[in-house]
């Protein structure tokens, strides 16, 4: 991440003594170095070494069970070694059959597009449920997670245009990431403890 970085020694300590505890979960000993970004927008992500949390993101998370979830979530995927997987999935294979079949080279460069977002949007589906199990496993409610993305959502006001943009997106709408947190909750048998 290219912002400059909070340095805050006790936040530092605190927010790695939760991956710490994430990472234990799973058996890890050296887990990644939660990094603070100093930008105002609300953003979480990995390098696959350290794990970056923005100072927006911070001043949107509403209690532990949501930072624990979101970092889980960054940890996810590593764990799940996202950054091993192809980036494209099978986009190559069925824009040109799209191509193809309409004869059109823009037709085939949207269809890519869209089939790369769709498998992107697997890997942080898997990501958020693996964040949302992490934090019940750790005692925490997993239905904060829903409601951190019900939260940004709320504040970022995009509505109907983020819905549209999230076709070609790598992430799902933050409404959507909320609902398929819950879905998938609700099918694990997990229960919504209120806190």
């Amino acid at each position: 991440m290219q912002q400059p970085v909070v340095e805050n020694a006790q936040l530092s300590a605190y927010l790695n003594s939760l991956m710490k505890k994430i990472a234990k979960r799973y058996g890890v000993t050296d887990p990644p170095r939660v990094v603070v970004a100093d930008t105002p927008f609300a953003q979480g992500m990995t390098d696959y070494s350290n794990v970056y949390i923005s100072r927006g993101m911070l001043y949107a998370i509403g209690n532990e069970a949501q930072l624990v979830a979101l970092l889980a979530h960054e940890f996810g995927h590593i764990r799940l070694h996202h950054d091993e997987e192809p980036a494209s999935g099978d986009s190559d294979a069925v824009a040109s059959v799209v191509g193809s079949i309409t004869g059109s080279s823009i037709a085939e460069r949207e269809t890519y597009d869209v089939v790369a977002a769709q498998f992107e949007q697997k890997k942080e589906t898997a990501a958020d449920e693996f964040g949302a199990k992490t934090a019940r496993d750790l005692g925490y409610n997993p239905y904060q997670f829903a409601n951190l993305f019900e939260t940004l959502w709320k504040q970022s006001g995009l509505g109907t245009i983020a819905t549209i943009k999230a076709l070609k997106d790598t992430h799902k709408t933050l409404k959507g990431r909320a609902e398929s947190i819950k879905a998938y909750l609700k099918r694990q048998g997990f229960a919504n403890t209120g806190n």
